[in-house]
């Protein structure tokens, strides 16, 4: 499922402020990963399995199934440097016809140690196979004591018509990102919610969980839109105390406004959920920054997912440090779900 990166601010919303360039450190390298694969790929969720030695990630690519059905599956690599990643292998299918995640699975967000399991993933489900429609859509979970053959909850974790007022919930809700927050002892998570058929209405909502199974609305934090209306942010706690949240954006980092997906910001604040007041950006990486292989500048760039250990946190073991940030992101030369799309990599300085 792709981010729809364009939106208007949502009545009920609160809006994150976009700062000015003065107060934006733009300090993001574009980090080249040896990643191939046939179709095109993108919103990856990268792991750190410290048991293993090795970085894992789960992402989406098209996949035909037995049955002939084409769709969004998520598929696995590995990688022993975060730069050099094995063939994708795919980890879940769309669930059976008739299913309530039947089209589309797609935007994974993985934690390991939870529920009993030694990995959990959050995904966007999209039903009504064989419809044109956009949804709808909804958030699952799935558990995998091997990381290889997963187990998907018959119903979804996060269903958004019991959040949002009746008639509003158009498409749903999905693009989670989870994160143990240790301090609280609690898990967080952040999704979109689609409340109409258009790009006029898309907002950010946090919920919490005690075991990562049954979800809550957080009340203390309502529904918010980021700078640049953008959704599907992914989190991170950085080694610094603070949340980093990464983004797509349409500006390839104010060299040529307007310019839908042509950039990924990051921004920190002192909570995962802030006023505009208290967030900073703090990086920026824009299509004209990734002229690779003699080509012109890619044209797409977003679906991102920062490198993370089993529980959010920002890794400290190789490639990255306390004063770097790596992320993966999907990046196509022409438009998005181009033939051409596949993981690549960047790296945010925080020293």
């Amino acid at each position: 499922m792709k981010r729809v990166l364009l939106a208007v601010l949502a009545a009920t919303a609160v809006a994150w402020l976009l700062p000015t360039g003065a107060d934006a450190a733009l300090n993001m390298t574009y980090q080249g990963f040896n990643f191939s694969h046939q179709g095109y790929d993108y919103a990856p969720s990268i792991v750190r399995d410290a048991a293993a030695g090795q970085w894992v990630m789960y992402e989406c690519g098209v996949y035909t199934g037995s049955d002939g059905y084409s769709g969004d599956g998520i598929f696995r690599s590995t990688s022993g440097d975060g730069v050099n990643w094995s063939s994708p292998r795919i980890a879940l299918t769309v669930g059976a016809s008739g299913a309530w995640d039947d089209r589309h699975v797609c935007d994974p967000s993985v934690l390991q140690n939870v529920g009993g399991h030694r990995w959990a993933m959050w995904y966007t489900g999209i039903h009504g196979r064989g419809t044109a429609s956009a949804g709808p859509n909804a958030v699952g979970v799935a558990f995998s004591d091997d990381g290889i053959t997963w187990t998907r909850s018959s119903t979804p974790a996060v269903d958004c018509a019991a959040l949002i007022t009746p008639g509003q919930d158009a498409w749903g809700c999905g693009q989670p990102s989870v994160v143990w927050d240790a301090g609280a002892s609690v898990y967080r998570m952040s999704h979109t919610e689609f409340l109409c058929t258009d790009a006029a209405c898309r907002q950010n909502r946090l919920m919490v969980s005690a075991d990562g199974i049954v979800w809550q609305d957080d009340r203390s934090a309502p529904p918010f839109v980021m700078p640049q209306l953008s959704v599907g942010p992914d989190f991170v706690r950085g080694a610094d105390g603070w949340w980093y949240a990464v983004m797509g954006g349409n500006t390839d980092c104010g060299r040529h406004p307007g310019t839908l997906a042509s950039e990924l910001v990051v921004y920190r604040s002192p909570t995962m959920w802030a006023d505009a007041s208290a967030v900073t950006q703090v990086g920026c990486l824009g299509y004209s920054d990734m002229k690779l292989h003699k080509r012109s500048a890619g044209r797409y760039v977003a679906e991102q997912g920062f490198f993370r250990t089993g529980t959010g946190n920002q890794p400290l073991a190789s490639p990255t440090s306390a004063t770097r940030v790596w992320l993966g992101f999907g990046f196509a030369f022409n438009q998005y779900h181009d033939p051409s799309e596949e993981i690549r990599g960047a790296v945010l300085n925080v020293g």
